[in-house]
């Protein structure tokens, strides 16, 4: 299975989201998986340079965007989407193309995706708004 990852990162955003999604990419490599991170020119030294040495496939893209293409292009059967700020109509336009699954931290949204998780302490407590919801520290991909 090809699994695309897609964050991004700055030094003023953080690396949270990139470093988890090359965690997960290099537990799918390590499963047999093809993993491949979508994510925009960070600027943070250490973190370019751990991208760099990591095994996982990158894929540059702009900062804050998601569309469709470069997924589609790079033949991805599963997308790990780990952002706050993509839009609702923008996820949902890539769950269009490819099953999408989206992490989420205590938060919540509205795009129809294939899948939420959750793994956070008291996720479970939530009630879901759509989607396949995965919620609880039973959940906890690594």
């Amino acid at each position: 299975m090809r699994i695309a990852f897609r964050a991004d990162a700055s030094p003023t955003q953080g690396t949270g989201h990139v470093m988890r999604c090359l965690t997960l990419a290099a537990a799918a490599i390590e499963a047999g998986h093809d993993a491949g991170l979508f994510v925009n020119d960070t600027g943070v030294a250490w973190l370019e340079e751990y991208i760099s040495s990591s095994d996982v496939a990158v894929t540059r893209v702009e900062k804050d965007s998601l569309t469709a293409e470069p997924f589609v292009e790079w033949n991805a059967d599963r997308l790990v989407v780990d952002s706050y700020e993509y839009s609702d109509s923008a996820i949902d336009a890539v769950q269009a193309a490819v099953p999408t699954l989206v992490l989420v931290d205590f938060g919540t949204r509205a795009a129809q995706v294939s899948w939420y998780l959750d793994s956070n302490l008291g996720a479970e407590a939530r009630s879901p708004e759509s989607s396949v919801w995965l919620a609880g520290s039973e959940y906890s991909l690594v």
